[in-house]
């Protein structure tokens, strides 16, 4: 895989979108939020983070944005991956709440 940086000198492979959907379940009876995420690159599944990982809010994103980072997909995952819009590149997020065997299955 190519990182941002290759990809945004050569302007025929310039990346135009990222898109990281997540999914969050509430366990009502342990008052704790589980999350798990998809990300996008030009359409395309690039990372999955499956099974049920700790956290509530926003916390999907930072992680995403992270582990999208250590793919080579984003340069300083000490920056949320909206940093890109300053790059020309569009950044969409969305976070669904859902019942637990909707979560995305850890491969």
């Amino acid at each position: 895989m190519a990182t941002i940086t290759e990809i945004m000198q050569d302007e025929t492979k310039a990346i135009r979108s990222v898109f990281i959907e997540g999914r969050e379940w509430f366990d009502k009876q342990n008052g704790n939020s589980y999350w798990s995420a998809r990300c996008w690159v030009d359409g395309e599944i690039v990372l999955t983070i499956g099974g049920l990982n700790y956290g509530y809010g926003d916390f999907y994103l930072f992680q995403s944005s992270k582990r999208l980072a250590e793919l080579g997909y984003y340069e300083d995952s000490s920056h949320p991956v909206s940093m890109l819009r300053g790059k020309g590149v569009d950044f969409y997020y969305c976070k669904n709440e859902v019942k637990k065997r909707d979560m995305f299955k850890a491969y």
